[in-house]
């Protein structure tokens, strides 16, 4: 069993009658379809394959259990290209854990890595340069995601008052946007943080919003790109976190993990949902989970299911290419799954 440097949440949604293979329809009465899974890599050089983003004909593969901290997949074959990323504070090291990988419109010729509070610019695959660009951020947000060439938005652990913070391109924040934390008013506020703490961030490609998929609660929240605007995407069946009354003083509990990533192409939203009972499933595994449930970006309407025949973690869709890339966190194994038609975005 591996043992992960941080506690990985994940979620609980029943969706009713499985598909077969040609599809079928779910709870909500949308399409589902069954992918199957084909091994593309496993290397035991790939401790716990977090974030995974397509960078050409590669795959860029964040790991959370190695040093170096990222590894270069041949998308075709599967082979492991080169692992860079040094764990340190030096120059062209990473200090942190690798909390998001993304290849921007704007900038599609480079990767950007995200630490806490730091992103940083990769030219290529290989050795971190000591010149590589990096853009400080002038607040502390665990995730955080370029919109567009001048904006970048974090989701910070604030009050409500502070919920969004919106960075230029020199990391200056320019403007915070208030949000809703999970949890009712009568929970006290740093239990509602508590409970709001993990949760996946995707911006929309083209920088019209973002979205917030929550890891304690079957929530999924579309924003328009200032986030002043949210629409509740239209999840199976919706559910808030855990509150218990101990002796007076009300505290969140962890239990049931929800949406554990998410992914955004430019029509469809796509976040994996977990199920997970966070105190009884292994710890290598949590978080994994074998649902991918699709939303409209506009309206947040659940359009279709996709039911995986393997355990996931992280993954990235490749539209051009008719594919779907997933990490399994208790093997190490890098996966693809053949998208349907409809699924394509």
């Amino acid at each position: 069993m591996k043992t992960l440097p941080f506690a990985v949440p994940t979620l609980l949604v029943v969706l009713g009658c499985q598909p077969d293979q040609h599809g079928g329809t779910g709870l909500a009465g949308v399409p589902v379809d069954t992918l199957q899974a084909e091994l593309l890599a496993r290397d035991p050089a790939i401790g716990a394959p977090g974030f995974i983003h397509p960078w050409g004909n590669r795959l860029l593969v964040s790991d959370w259990q190695g040093s170096p901290q990222l590894h270069a997949i041949d998308a075709a074959t599967g082979d492991l290209l080169v692992s860079f990323g040094r764990v340190g504070g030096g120059p062209g090291e990473f200090g942190g854990l690798i909390a998001g990988i993304q290849v921007p419109r704007h900038d599609p010729s480079a990767a950007w890595v995200y630490e806490t509070g730091k992103l940083t610019r990769l030219e290529r695959t290989g050795a971190v340069s000591s010149e590589a660009a990096t853009v400080r951020l002038g607040g502390v947000v665990p995730y955080a995601a370029w919109l567009d060439s001048a904006t970048i938005v974090g989701v910070a652990l604030q009050p409500a008052t502070e919920r969004f913070v919106f960075f230029d391109n020199a990391g200056n924040v320019t403007r915070t946007v208030a949000g809703d934390l999970l949890g009712q008013d009568d929970v006290p506020m740093a239990e509602r943080v508590r409970a709001s703490a993990q949760f996946s961030l995707c911006p929309h490609p083209e920088g019209r919003g973002f979205a917030v998929a929550y890891k304690h609660a079957a929530r999924v929240d579309i924003y328009s790109r200032t986030g002043e605007r949210a629409v509740a995407a239209e999840v199976p069946r919706r559910s808030e976190p855990t509150f218990e009354n101990r002796d007076g003083d009300i505290r969140f509990v962890s239990d049931r993990l929800h949406y554990s990533q998410c992914w955004g192409s430019n029509d469809l939203l796509y976040v994996l949902y977990s199920g997970d009972d966070y105190r009884r499933a292994r710890r290598a595994e949590i978080g994994e989970g074998q649902s991918i449930h699709l939303f409209d970006w506009e309206s947040g309407r659940l359009t279709g299911e996709l039911h995986l025949d393997t355990r996931i973690f992280g993954f990235a869709v490749a539209r051009s290419e008719g594919w779907l890339y997933a990490g399994s966190l208790s093997d190490g194994g890098i996966h693809r799954f053949r998208l349907p038609e409809a699924a394509d975005g």
